[in-house]
């Protein structure tokens, strides 16, 4: 009997929080969350200052993105208690 396995997502998801100067501009702050198995980008921000807003926002933008549950705990929760 041939049984077909079908693929699973993986929960694991990679992060990248860059920084680049825009000449004439300032600063600027990219912050991209992305799902490890399919590779794609699950959700980004793009900020104007380095605060811990923008990382926690762009946490709670991909757990939106995913339908995942929090358990009752948020992001900014979680980056508070660390």
């Amino acid at each position: 009997m041939n049984s077909l396995i079908e693929p699973q997502l993986s929960p694991r998801c990679g992060t990248d929080f860059t920084y680049f100067k825009i000449t004439g501009w300032g600063w600027c702050y990219f912050g991209t969350i992305l799902d490890d198995y399919s590779r794609y980008i699950v959700a980004w921000k793009f900020c104007t200052n380095m605060r811990a807003e923008g990382v926690t926002d762009t946490i709670e933008l991909a757990v939106a993105a995913s339908g995942c549950e929090t358990g009752g705990r948020s992001a900014q929760t979680a980056s508070a208690e660390r």
